[in-house]
């Protein structure tokens, strides 16, 4: 089975795993009984550092050891009709080549969009400058840095469309060998 691995600009140490595991809804949800529900959303976006750690996916695709740190905020929005939005506004994402020394400092300042479909699975939009594993074609394991707008659809089996979209990416590993 294929697994879409995500790495949104703050949940990247603490969320390398399957989609379902970063917070994506398993199912439709309802939508907020009333509109107070999304007016209670308001705030601005929380802190969510993390110190430099062993980003272990990355360093297997890699093959040397990739350390992260994680400077900047998130939030979550939840929207009617089981939609979520995960922003992550002002993030810095340091990658660093355990072996070399070499470090890269992105900007990572995009949006992860979770749409519940009616078929019972759920499209997955990044918007902006995201970091994302994936395998495509299967065996062939990519950790990269996207820009644009791209797709991926999953569901309650695992993949279901693979990562495809417009814009420029760059292998993280490339870019601190």
């Amino acid at each position: 089975m294929r697994k879409l691995f995500l790495v949104p600009a703050i949940l990247t140490l603490g969320c390398v795993a399957a989609l379902t595991a970063c917070g994506a809804p398993d199912r439709p949800t309802a939508p907020p009984a009333t509109p107070r529900a999304l007016a209670d959303q308001g705030g601005a976006p929380e802190p969510a550092d993390t110190p430099r750690t062993l980003d272990e996916l990355g360093s297997f695709i890699c093959g040397f050891p990739v350390y992260a740190t994680v400077a900047g905020k998130l939030k979550t929005l939840e929207l009617p009709g089981g939609r979520t939005i995960q922003i992550f506004p002002a993030t810095k994402l340091t990658f660093e080549n355990g072996v070399t020394g070499q470090s890269e400092t992105v900007v990572l300042t995009g949006t992860f969009h979770f749409n519940p479909l009616p078929d019972g699975n759920t499209e997955l939009v990044f918007v902006g400058r995201n970091t994302v594993y994936y395998d495509n074609p299967p065996g062939v394991l990519h950790f990269s840095l996207i820009v644009g707008r791209y797709t991926v659809v999953f569901g309650p089996s695992g993949l279901v469309r693979q990562v495809s979209g417009v814009g420029p990416e760059q292998s993280v590993c490339d870019l601190i060998s």
